[in-house]
């Protein structure tokens, strides 16, 4: 049976002879052979065949992954789950909008299953993206690289609880979802927040905002299953189009901010109400708390959409602004986001 499964930006098919010379190019790199033991080096066309011919006996959908009908890696679920793309096309998160649609579809079609993984011991990259996903540790044990050599193999496993509970994300909205962010994001946060229209509303993004920040930035924000997080704002495809967030504390503060290219389409009184829907009802909050830029009107129109109510000035600084700038400080109650709503 033929699948196929689109992302904003990917298409996810099942595999055919057409793909054998463009799966071998793909897989035909000692990294992959390093971090996948089940792929060898060199790889031929004589395995990209093979490959795709078990492919179609396979206990779960084996899937290309394109990008403008070039192959850029594959992902399955054959017993366990795994993917992998080639080099030229990681860290753009192209791994997660892959794996995020490939794993909704399997608890889509079968609600009950739980998703085995698990990744070689030193793959920090795969490690993120299985723990940005909902996987959890379930035991190690040791396997076999093609040249002989044994290696610790992490073993994971994401439970349909996880998937749909798991500190409560994915949050799904009309056009949207808000999930945890990962390093796979961190040059497109780099590209939609380091723009002279966007990093000056912002009190800890700066223009340029260095790799090293970001990845810091990411890293302090992911979910703790209380106040505190910071999660991408997502096309319902997958695309990454910006970022939301609660700080910490018992009235904790919202932040948003939005790709400019998007703008005035609606996404940020969308993604925050999403949020702030989920956050009264799960962390029993009374209120929440805001600020904006005096010169950032369109973010005071979200906010006043929303329902909050000034509450006062004060004054803000950015990492993009030479000086401090005045602030208005917003709240916004749970009796009144509620009646609203």
């Amino acid at each position: 049976m033929m699948i196929e499964i689109r992302t904003d930006r990917l298409l996810l098919r099942s595999l055919d002879n057409r793909d054998a010379t463009a799966l071998a190019h793909a897989a035909n790199d000692p990294e992959l052979s390093r971090w996948i033991p089940h792929i060898p080096y060199p790889y031929t066309l004589d395995d990209a065949q093979s490959f795709i011919r078990n492919s179609h006996h396979a206990s779960g959908p084996v899937l290309g992954i394109f990008l403008q009908n070039t192959m850029i890696g594959v992902l399955s679920l054959d017993g366990h789950f795994g993917i992998w793309l080639i080099e030229s096309h990681r860290k753009q998160g192209f791994a997660s909008e892959a794996a995020h649609a490939f794993i909704a579809a399997h608890f889509a079609r079968r609600g009950d299953a739980s998703v085995h993984s698990g990744y070689l011991d030193g793959n920090q990259p795969s490690q993120a993206m299985l723990e940005n996903l909902g996987f959890q540790p379930c035991g190690s044990h040791d396997v076999t690289r093609p040249n002989g050599q044994i290696a610790l193999q992490r073993d994971m496993i994401l439970t349909p609880e996880h998937w749909r509970a798991g500190y409560g994300f994915p949050i799904y909205t009309q056009n949207l979802f808000l999930r945890p962010l990962a390093e796979d994001d961190i040059a497109e946060l780099q590209f939609i927040a380091a723009n002279a229209q966007v990093a000056p509303y912002l009190m800890s993004v700066s223009i340029p905002w260095p790799k090293s920040a970001v990845r810091t930035w990411i890293k302090q924000g992911q979910p703790t299953g209380k106040p505190g997080f910071r999660l991408g704002v997502c096309l319902q495809g997958g695309r990454l189009i910006g970022a939301i967030g609660l700080g910490p504390g018992a009235y904790p503060s919202l932040f948003y901010f939005i790709s400019e290219q998007f703008w005035g389409r609606g996404f940020a009184t969308e993604s925050a109400r999403a949020l702030l829907g989920f956050a009264f009802a799960r962390y029993g909050l009374d209120a929440v708390q805001a600020d904006s830029f005096t010169d950032n009107p369109a973010s005071m129109r979200v906010l006043g959409n929303l329902g909050f109510e000034k509450t006062g000035q004060g004054t803000g600084t950015s990492l993009a602004r030479l000086e401090p700038a005045p602030v208005n400080l917003y709240r916004l109650t749970r009796t009144k986001f509620e009646s609203a709503s």
